[in-house]
């Protein structure tokens, strides 16, 4: 459903990235840039909507290891604004270098049909002839489908979907939540931002999440419930490191001491009112 707010403004993800890993550097300086265009669409009752691609724009899988692109999209679904998933970006479907076709030219590649299993004709897009297709599907052996990742306990697929759950759970991750960045280094890889509901509504849905690495999420995840029902709901940190090395984040203020690990990847942990994020890790607590 479209949203009645307006005006929006789309950036596409691969923005925030260079070819190995997102680059948060520019981010760091979005007090003199990003931070201003999002007031600017709040003043104007819209939002800043960040996509992973279009129709016109080159697939960002082909930059991105999958590890890279649960960080990138796990930021993505966690930030203002609506979040864009174009078709296939979220198995990770690959830009195809094809001949241009009625005025697409390079980006014809973004445009191939939708992959969704293996086992059927034309990956499960249409049972007419290969040669009928506007465009070919992928052929290369393992080609991403949607049976394949969803049947993938640690793929990226299943990796969005806990990410959207998340964000339909908590009122901190809605679109006109308060976005404010707590992490963003010159140096190092570290981004960090808390997101604090606007209407204090509760949440209802307390979760579970285990580590993407088959780590068992914190206890107080799990023992967090009865204060969840009924209270105000609580803002959340979002921290990432893209990077290679180990970062840490302080924890802000905002965040309650009792805050517990809502969703993992790469093992970050929590020492005192510290965390560390080991190399293209992620995080949320709240």
């Amino acid at each position: 459903m479209r949203s009645k707010r307006k005006p929006s403004t789309l950036y596409s993800v691969a923005q925030y990235f260079t070819e190995s890993t997102m680059y948060l550097r520019a981010i760091a300086r979005s007090e003199a840039t990003s931070l201003p265009q999002l007031h600017d669409c709040e003043r104007a009752s819209g939002t800043f909507n960040l996509i992973t691609c279009n129709h016109d724009t080159l697939r960002v899988a082909q930059r991105l290891t999958e590890r890279e692109l649960k960080v990138a999209y796990g930021m993505l679904l966690t930030m203002p604004g609506c979040p864009f998933l174009y078709y296939g970006d979220e198995i990770g479907m690959r830009y195809r270098p094809l001949p241009t076709k009625e005025g697409g030219y390079v980006r014809t590649g973004s445009r191939t049909p939708m992959q969704w299993d293996a086992d059927k004709p034309n990956l499960g897009f249409s049972c007419a002839p290969s040669e009928s297709l506007y465009l070919p599907v992928d052929s290369a052996a393992d080609a991403p489908t949607v049976a394949s990742e969803a049947a993938r306990e640690d793929s990226l697929f299943n990796w969005v979907r806990e990410v959207l759950a998340l964000r339909t759970e908590q009122p901190a991750l809605a679109s006109d939540a308060r976005f404010d960045v707590v992490a963003a280094p010159v140096d190092g890889r570290a981004f960090a931002y808390i997101r604090t509901p606007a209407d204090g509504h509760a949440s209802t849905h307390p979760r579970t999440t285990a580590d993407s690495s088959s780590a068992p999420a914190p206890a107080a995840t799990r023992d967090d419930v009865s204060d969840r029902n009924g209270a105000t709901a609580r803002p959340l940190l979002i921290a990432m490191n893209p990077g290679r090395g180990i970062e840490t984040v302080e924890l802000p203020s905002e965040l309650r001491p009792d805050a517990s690990m809502l969703l993992a990847l790469g093992s970050p942990t929590v020492s005192g009112r510290t965390l560390t994020l080991p190399a293209q890790s992620f995080a949320i607590l709240g």
